[in-house]
């Protein structure tokens, strides 16, 4: 997860951010939104650290439907058009903030997350010899 938040700072460095409010956007929207998360792999015992976007849960849309009436691609604080600002769309060209951040940061993840194992391997390493 060290290496996971190094990017993931990153990516909301880079993230764009909309100029001028509109009824169904927000500005900030998408680079709040960017989140660093812990997944348990299919091994046991393994984890994984995945950076992206995370949405609205189906709760918070329902939610919002039932307030305002309104579909839920008009909720002001659903970032669930990052795909087509990380991607770009036939009618909008790509502005990624993600991959870049990647790119940019991979080395500085790779030596936090070196930081972060050390001490710990360390510690374990003690430990066996003692049993």
């Amino acid at each position: 997860m060290a290496g996971a938040r190094v990017i993931a700072k990153e990516a909301k460095t880079r993230a764009p951010v909309l100029s001028s409010p509109t009824p169904q956007r927000k500005p900030g929207t998408l680079k709040k939104n960017i989140r660093a998360k812990a997944i348990r792999s299919k091994q046991p015992g393994q984890w994984e650290a995945v950076v992206g976007v995370r949405t609205l849960s189906a709760k918070k849309l329902t939610a919002f439907k039932a307030q305002t009436g309104k579909s839920g691609q008009t909720n002001p604080d659903d970032p669930f058009y990052w795909r087509f600002v990380e991607f770009g769309t036939v009618k909008m060209a790509a502005r990624p903030f993600l991959r870049p951040a990647f790119e940019a940061r991979k080395q500085a993840a790779a030596d936090k997350i070196k930081a972060q194992l050390a001490p710990r391997i360390e510690q374990e390493a003690e430990r066996a010899r003692r049993s």
